[in-house]
């Protein structure tokens, strides 16, 4: 989002800098592409950080921003660390994500949160980019509710669009044929994204739809044969030859083209991207109830109770029992909801509108 952000802002108002707190990564290389300079302060080598951060300091100095906008929790912690010797800087966090069970975090990063509800009471704005990820915040972790203000993901709704041209990527590579319809999960290894209750209910389907073409596709890191946790609940629901482990991709953008339907069965969920990016492709959605999933579906998919495979199937059921012209119908009304409203010029015209009021 931070890319995203910083590619469709007004230039003309607004001069962006960046400063990563690490080192410049993938992320800092693409920033730089945009022709935005990005400073690095590699405060993660864990030595001389009060010289790095004197030096951090001094940058600022040069260029006297107007605001400090932090970027997640270590960043939202050290611009306001900054404010002191910046008074008359604007100081705004950012929440991207759902982390709000410090149990599952580590300690250093639980250790941040928990500070940051502790100084919530002073940075000018938090923007949230989900309406139960700040409710949570404010209830269990204790951040200022009076500071919240909520902007979703937005969407480049020109780079995810339907398109009958692809790259036959999944044809070429796996030998599926164009009459096989394709269910995927999108997401990384981790428990939180429900990879098990997404196999016991591809399980239930097949059981009942053995005989229709149908192949689960699952991508993300560690979403792949050399996962053996992975591969051994496959085996064990024997799904092998209805699955494809495709691991990490950088393609996901084309492989949506070739994808039909899309299922997030995450526990916990913020604002899904995975979600986001499917619908603006005009690709109809099945989610778990959880984060802001239901919000951003509506009504153009389905929407099932958390943790709970067999609901999952049943909800996979109706929509692979629609007929093709209904499906699609519902992915058309699903790139219309992302276009409407979470399109990336929607999203972006927020963020420039709080920093204009933040500066008068």
């Amino acid at each position: 989002m931070l890319y995203k952000l910083l590619k469709n802002m007004d230039k003309e108002q607004f001069q962006p800098i960046v400063i990563s707190l690490t080192n410049k990564g993938s992320l800092g290389e693409k920033i730089e592409g945009l022709g935005i300079k990005v400073w690095c302060c590699n405060l993660d080598r864990g030595f001389n950080a009060t010289y790095r951060f004197s030096k951090l300091i001094s940058l600022l100095y040069k260029f006297k921003p107007d605001i400090i906008q932090g970027w997640m929790y270590h960043g939202n912690l050290i611009s306001q660390l900054l404010k002191p010797f910046f008074p008359k800087t604007k100081i705004v966090w950012n929440i991207r994500g759902s982390h709000y069970d410090l149990k599952q975090e580590k300690k250093t990063t639980a250790a941040i949160i928990y500070l940051c509800a502790k100084m919530s009471i002073f940075p000018s704005k938090i923007i949230n980019n989900s309406s139960l990820s700040a409710i949570k915040h404010e209830e269990l972790l204790g951040y200022k509710k009076s500071k919240r203000i909520i902007i979703p993901n937005g969407f480049d709704t020109d780079m995810y669009k339907p398109s009958c041209i692809t790259k036959e990527i999944l044809k070429n590579e796996y030998n599926l044929s164009t009459d096989t319809i394709t269910i995927a999960i999108i997401g990384r290894y981790h428990p939180v994204k429900g990879h098990d209750v997404f196999i016991k209910a591809v399980k239930q389907v097949i059981e009942i739809k053995r005989e229709c073409k149908f192949k689960f596709i699952l991508i993300g890191r560690d979403v792949d044969s050399k996962n053996k946790v992975l591969v051994k609940m496959i085996k064990a629901a024997n799904i092998e030859k209805y699955c494809l482990l495709l691991g990490e991709r950088d393609d996901i953008q084309e492989l949506l083209k070739e994808i039909n339907v899309i299922v997030s069965a995450s526990h916990s969920e913020g604002f899904s991207n995975v979600i986001g990016e499917a619908m603006s492709c005009g690709i109809p959605c099945i989610a778990t109830d959880v984060g802001d999933s239901k919000w951003i579906i509506s009504e153009t998919g389905f929407i099932v109770p958390p943790n709970d495979p067999k609901s999952l199937a049943e909800g996979l059921l109706k929509i692979l029992d629609l007929p093709l012209d209904e499906r699609q119908k519902l992915g058309i009304k699903a790139r219309e909801r992302i276009v409407q409203n979470f399109s990336i010029e929607i999203v972006v015209k927020k963020y420039e509108t709080l920093y204009r009021a933040l500066i008068k």
